[in-house]
C-alpha cells in the first residue's frame, strides 16, 4: 500500500441571481479527498464569505470538508460588472499554504447593469412681476432608478421649449 493524497478544491455559486446592493450570495466551498490515504488539520476558508472558514480534524478517502457561506452584494460589485472570489484549502500532506493551484478555486459572479435615470420638472412658484412679465420657479428632479452608480451628471433645461416663440425669457440660478 503506497499513500497517495490527493484533493480537489471546488467553489459553486448556490444561490441565483439578478442581484441588487444588499442581497446575499450563497456558496459552498468543497474540498473532496480523492486520493487514497486520510488528510488532516483540512481547513476551508474564504476571506469574504460568512462564515470565512471550517476546520475538520481528518478527511478520509472521498470525504468531504464543506464551508457553506454568504456573501452581501455592495454597490461597488453592481458599478464593477461582477464580483470575484476565491475559496482556498490548507491541510498538513497537499496544501500546507494557500496559493498553491489545487489549492484554491474562483468564481466570477456576474451582474446586469441597468443604468436608468428619472427626471421631472415642476412648477415651483408663479409671480406676476409686471403686466405680462412672470417670475416662475422651477424644481427639477432627477432619480437614479437603476442598479449603477452614475457619475458627473449635468442637467440641462432648455427653456424655448416650455416658451414658444414669440415669447421671451431670461434665466437666473
Amino acid at each position: 500500500y503506497l499513500p497517495i493524497p490527493a484533493l480537489t478544491l471546488t467553489k459553486t455559486e448556490t444561490s441565483s441571481g439578478p442581484y441588487v446592493e444588499a442581497d446575499i450570495i450563497t456558496f459552498d466551498v468543497v474540498m473532496t479527498n480523492t486520493g487514497n490515504t486520510t488528510l488532516s488539520n483540512v481547513v476551508v476558508s474564504d476571506p469574504d464569505l460568512t462564515p470565512g472558514s471550517t476546520t475538520c480534524a481528518s478527511v478520509a478517502p472521498l470525504g468531504t470538508c464543506t464551508l457553506s457561506g454568504s456573501y452581501i452584494v455592495q454597490q461597488s460589485d453592481l458599478d464593477a460588472g461582477s464580483f470575484s472570489n476565491t475559496g482556498s484549502v490548507t491541510d498538513d500532506d497537499i496544501c500546507p499554504a494557500a496559493g498553491v493551484l489545487t489549492c484554491e478555486d474562483t468564481v466570477i459572479v456576474n451582474f446586469t447593469q441597468s443604468p436608468v435615470i428619472g427626471v421631472s420638472k415642476r412648477v415651483v412658484t408663479t409671480n406676476e412681476v409686471s403686466p405680462g412679465t412672470w417670475d416662475v420657479t422651477y424644481q427639477i428632479y432627477v432619480e437614479n432608478y437603476g442598479n449603477v452608480t452614475l457619475d458627473q451628471l449635468q442637467v440641462l433645461e432648455d427653456l424655448s421649449l416650455t416658451f414658444l416663440a414669440p415669447t421671451t425669457f431670461t434665466v437666473q440660478s
